[in-house]
């Protein structure tokens, strides 16, 4: 969780503040307010209102405190990339695919890499293909459902991202080339997805109403694409990418 604290002449300004920082609409965070503040006699012994918000984790994401496994550790890619070793060796570089064959290819391969690295991981769960949402990678979507799978999202997504990285290098050395896919967990992307487009929507009614540019936090590319999709025929608004590597994130300005 990410807990700052603001001023402003009132606590709904103050509030207002936090929000901008955090880049978080309020069903997203949860609010303490401090000190009401108070006016004084022109402004001598006047009071600003200070606000605690702290940006609550996702509903769908267990917290770090009750689900240590959970919280991606320091050495979480480590443990991947090992499994990738020791699963790659089951491959061999000298078969050939026909192009025409290229995408039912990807579909098997992809599954049985998802399936035999979570079985290495000791994770009960089912692997099935889905149809794409809105804003989701090119290529096929593997769904994750079962009694474990809330293990393989993480804090924001990040265990999620880290396995994919891992079957997507596995899947591309397999295939001779680089491969579009995604791996789902019981609907997270959408949910996720679902919960970015808000957050765009509420962030670009401000910046129309303030006339100045609000920066949101950090995302991953698709989800950057999400905004830029929720946000492409606003009236009042455009976006923009700015930043670089795992730092990059969306700004949206006023017309």
């Amino acid at each position: 969780m990410r807990t700052i604290e603001t001023t402003g002449r009132t606590p709904e300004e103050a509030i207002e503040t936090a929000l901008d920082q955090l880049g978080a609409g309020r069903d997203e965070v949860e609010i303490d307010v401090v000190n009401e503040g108070r006016g004084g006699l022109l402004g001598i012994g006047s009071e600003p209102a200070v606000v605690r918000v702290t940006l609550a984790e996702p509903a769908d994401e267990p917290a770090a405190d009750d689900e240590p496994d959970n919280e991606p550790q320091p050495d979480a890619l480590a443990d991947f990339s090992a499994l990738a070793d020791d699963f790659d060796d089951d491959y061999d570089d000298e078969d050939d695919y026909d192009e025409d064959e290229e995408t039912s290819e990807v579909v098997s391969v992809g599954y049985d890499v998802l399936s035999t690295l979570l079985g290495k991981m000791g994770v009960a769960a089912d692997v099935y293909l889905r149809e794409p949402y809105d804003g989701d990678e090119e290529g096929p979507v593997f769904e994750i459902e079962g009694e474990d799978s809330g293990l393989l999202i993480g804090t924001r997504g990040e265990t999620l991202r880290a396995l994919q990285f891992i079957v997507s290098f596995l899947v591309s050395r397999r295939m001779g080339e680089r491969t579009n896919l995604m791996v789902d967990v019981e609907g997270y992307q959408q949910r996720r997805y679902d919960s970015v487009a808000n957050l765009a929507r509420r962030v670009a009614q401000r910046v129309a109403q303030r006339g100045r540019s609000i920066p949101l936090e950090p995302m991953p590319p698709n989800e950057r694409r999400q905004v830029h999709m929720a946000l492409a025929d606003h009236a009042d608004v455009v976006t923009e990418s700015d930043g670089h590597g795992d730092r990059r994130k969306v700004v949206i300005h006023p017309k």
